[in-house]
């Protein structure tokens, strides 16, 4: 399959503002790191399309207008968010439930 594969497109998240914080993150995060992951082994790979939530506009205010995104490029330049320090804090909580 990776050797005929050209294009990879994520659309699955949710949007469920009352969804458990693990679950969000394990849908909208890890799901999108798993499926790159997977593009990444794609031999043909040409296209990698990310459908992000309509809720991911950071801070900025007036109009924002769609933009190609660098890898590791974030929409609140002073963010440091350590996904693998998130998954260990969540994995941390569940296990004290």
């Amino acid at each position: 399959m990776w050797k005929e594969i050209e294009i990879v497109v994520n659309v699955a998240a949710t949007t469920n503002f009352y969804e458990r914080y693990d679950v969000a993150l394990a849908i909208n995060t890890f799901g999108a790191f798993n499926v790159l992951s997977f593009a990444k082994k794609c031999d043909k790979i040409k296209l990698f399309l990310h459908v992000s939530t309509a809720y991911v506009c950071g801070e900025q205010e007036g109009i924002i207008l769609e933009k190609q995104s660098d890898m590791g490029e974030t929409l609140k330049k002073t963010c440091k968010l350590d996904i693998a320090e998130e998954k260990r804090i969540v994995e941390e909580k569940l296990y004290q439930l």
